[in-house]
């Protein structure tokens, strides 16, 4: 579940529709079809004050290694994305393909 300050997001909740978790620089896991909501006790197992007013993505389809055979299956799966850092990074759709090696 992944959480980012609503200060930090803006306008740009409603734009995110995809998930890319990413394990020493390479692409592992991604979510498709996410959406951003205001982090509560419902939509949230793990909310405390710490979360209140951020945001957590929720739906979507989760696509992982195992799907590999799968339609649809990300072409991007296993590749390496550079500039990352520690932090979460918001990225274009043609950020991303830019950055994927």
């Amino acid at each position: 579940m992944g959480y980012t300050p609503s200060v930090e997001m803006r306008h740009e909740s409603n734009l995110v529709t995809r998930v890319v978790g990413v394990a020493k620089g390479q692409v592992v896991c991604v979510i498709e079809g996410v959406r951003a909501e205001l982090s509560t006790e419902i939509n949230n197992p793990h909310h405390n004050d710490e979360k209140q007013g951020r945001y957590v993505f929720v739906g979507g389809e989760m696509w992982e290694p195992n799907n590999l055979l799968a339609p649809a299956f990300p072409s991007f799966m296993f590749m390496h994305v550079r500039n990352l850092g520690s932090k979460h990074k918001y990225m274009t759709d043609d950020e991303l393909l830019f950055n994927l090696a």
